[in-house]
């Protein structure tokens, strides 16, 4: 707790031979965080880290043919659970792979060939629909298929013209051709276009194909039918039926296949997926003419189980080397805080990770988070809302809602807890007595009480930094950072605490006190001065004036910083007071349209039909009020913690501990 779990650093080497087995012991193990070595490889130059891919892009392939036949069965892996887990046999990855790969092609060959003769019939179904358009216009004509094929003297056109050309397209004709046409129409109109059906002599042709052009005329065209239209209508819905029941047949085949071989390719997917992992695994290693280097980081604790299982499947032929973290070297953090303390990590993690020297902040933030949130949201009904709220999260099984449901709940509580000490339930001020304030009834005692929790916050987050220094051994900068702005930081709390009580607000009076030389000069001068301190081993006098100017406006800063943090904590008194003022405006507008006053609220009221509207009014607006003004709380208390309280100490700098390991959801190994 406090602290990152102590890590080691793990240099292993193993014959080819062995690889592969020992990536597979160390996915089951579950502890080893892997590095790439082509990060050292100015450190090891006589490692090679060119590798054969062949096997990692061998899977990838697989793995897109597995998915594009489970996308074209409609198989989606999120939504699908197995009775009991399918039971493997280990294999080596060559070996796994063809055995799944004879499976695969059985049946992807069966689903392909489906697919591809789907898209055909959907082609010919759409062609022959085209036809059966043009056959019913010329059905409404009352003409048949030959009359419009051309002869040695006649030209004869069929189709659909717009409506608003059918005058227009008459008098074309009567001026080009003259009287040598029959023109026949009906007057049923099909898409607001009228069936027509012209007729010239053939050295008429291109005078009637120019005429038509220039309408829009839509012809139909249908060299491959002859004979009468009502036997070319039959034939084309005899085989449009015929398609849509193959269609109908295929798709059925396709809905069988699905239920027949959705748990075969989810167990194909999962095994392919863990093959190429790995493989890619296998890319992270160096290698030398037959020895494989891995390195990686793991717990202190959990290296004697590691070394057990390595070396019991490479039968004794490895080397290994156990080293300490250098300075200066990224190591991987791994947080263990204790269960009452873990969910909180996720509000740590959202700023940044700790990096392995640094002070976990998450056991401080699990305690002050739910207080401050608490003293915002002080309500014990409101609270029980909240809590019961984080209660059904947190029972999910989802860990990201089951964290933030479990630190919603705390918040929950704490606010509660501190309704009981304000004397408020569901927004009533009536019903318990004030144990300790009431935001509303002593708002200047609060607004002290906020400022003063801030003061202690921000000196915590001081006193944090203090403590990583010592822990890092960085003696002088924990002189000359931390101790001064703590001194500083408090010194001015108390030289406006002494010189308001002695001389109220008279600045005059304040500026002559003595007291501020200990208690704001000497510090405001270890930070000017601090720059030149750290470098006075190697320090050149033309380096001085930039180095104090530095330190100038780093005392400068500080004391803004300061001011404007703790100002900030004001919002606790703020947020506070707006949440009593906003339930009490609610009752008082719905006591001024119901009557009911809530300060002296009687049964016989509540249980009438006014009292029924008022409680559907006020359990309404409480409920908007909770939901808005929470989520606003929640907001604003994550803010006092990441800009006014980290900013003292944490660097957020770190690299999350991520073992090496498999997911397995349908299968178990044999």
């Amino acid at each position: 707790m406090f602290k990152p779990v102590p890590m080691k650093k793990v240099r292993l080497g193993v014959l080819d031979c062995y690889v592969e087995n020992t990536i597979r012991e160390l996915s089951k193990l579950s502890t080893l965080h892997i590095v790439d070595i082509k990060e050292r490889i100015e450190e090891l130059p006589e490692i090679n880290i060119e590798h054969n891919s062949k096997n990692s892009e061998q899977c990838a392939d697989f793995l897109r043919k597995i998915n594009n036949i489970m996308e074209l069965l409609g198989i989606d892996d999120k939504y699908y659970t197995f009775n009991e887990l399918k039971v493997i046999k280990e294999k080596p990855l060559n070996e796994q792979l063809l055995d799944i790969k004879n499976k695969f092609e059985n049946i992807e060959k069966k689903i392909l060939q489906i697919n591809n003769r789907i898209p055909e019939l959907s082609e010919k179904e759409n062609k022959l629909k085209e036809d059966k358009k043009e056959l019913e216009i010329l059905s409404s004509l009352d003409i048949d298929i030959d009359c419009i094929k051309e002869s040695h003297l006649l030209y004869t056109v069929a189709g659909i013209v717009e409506l608003d050309y059918i005058d227009l397209l008459k008098e074309e004709l009567n001026n080009v051709i003259g009287k040598e046409y029959i023109a026949l129409g009906v007057e049923k109109t099909i898409d607001n276009k009228i069936p027509t059906v012209i007729s010239t002599v053939i050295e008429n042709k291109e005078k009637l194909d120019e005429i038509l052009n220039t309408l829009d005329f839509t012809r139909v065209r249908l060299e491959k039918y002859n004979g009468k239209t009502e036997d070319a209508l039959e034939i084309v819905n005899r085989e449009l039926e015929k398609i849509k029941k193959e269609k109908h047949s295929l798709i059925q085949e396709i809905d069988t296949y699905k239920e027949e071989y959705t748990e075969d390719l989810l167990i194909m997917k999962e095994i392919v997926s863990i093959e190429k992992e790995i493989a890619d695994v296998e890319g992270l290693l160096g290698k030398t003419k037959r020895v494989y280097i891995l390195e990686g980081w793991i717990p202190q604790k959990k290296i004697h189980e590691m070394l057990r299982r390595i070396r019991n499947v490479t039968d004794e032929h490895l080397f290994i080397r156990i080293e300490d973290p250098k300075d200066n070297e990224i190591v991987p953090t791994y947080l263990d805080n204790p269960k009452i303390f873990k969910p909180f990590e996720i509000l740590t993690e959202t700023f940044g990770f700790p990096s392995y020297d640094e002070i976990d902040p998450t056991p401080l933030l699990a305690i002050t988070f739910p207080i401050l949130f608490g003293l915002m949201f002080g309500d014990f009904g409101h609270g029980l809302m909240v809590a019961l709220i984080g209660l059904m999260l947190f029972i999910m099984e989802e860990k990201t809602l089951k964290d933030l449901g479990f630190i919603i709940l705390t918040c929950g509580i704490s606010a509660m807890i501190f309704g009981v000490m304000y004397g408020d339930v569901f927004g009533l001020h009536n019903i318990i007595p004030v144990i300790w304030i009431n935001p509303l009834h002593n708002p200047q005692v609060f607004l002290l009480i906020a400022i003063s929790i801030g003061a202690i916050h921000i000196g915590l987050g001081l006193l944090t930094d203090l403590i990583k220094m010592i822990r890092k051994r960085e003696y002088l900068n924990a002189l000359l950072e931390p101790i001064p702005k703590l001194w500083l930081y408090y010194g001015l709390i108390l030289f406006f605490y002494i010189n308001s009580l002695k001389y109220g607000m008279n600045i005059m009076e304040w500026v002559n006190n003595i007291l501020s030389i200990p208690l704001i000069v000497t510090p405001l001068l270890i930070i000017t001065i601090s720059g030149i301190i750290k470098h006075l081993s190697n320090l050149k006098p033309t380096e001085i004036p930039a180095l104090l100017g530095e330190g100038g406006f780093e005392a400068f800063d500080t004391i803004l910083v300061f001011l404007s943090n703790t100002i900030s904590y004001s919002r606790v008194f703020a947020l506070a007071l707006v949440h009593g003022g906003l339930f009490l405006a609610l009752f008082s507008a719905t006591g001024a349209l119901t009557g009911i006053d809530s300060e002296h609220l009687v049964i016989s009221n509540i249980i009438s039909p006014i009292g029924l509207i008022w409680l559907i009014i006020i359990f309404m607006g409480t409920m908007l009020i909770i939901a808005l003004e929470g989520l606003i709380v929640f907001l604003h208390t994550l803010r006092l913690h990441y800009y006014e309280w980290f900013t003292k100490f944490f660097e957020a700098s770190g690299i999350k501990y991520r073992p090496f390991t498999v997911q397995r959801t349908y299968t178990l190994i044999k």
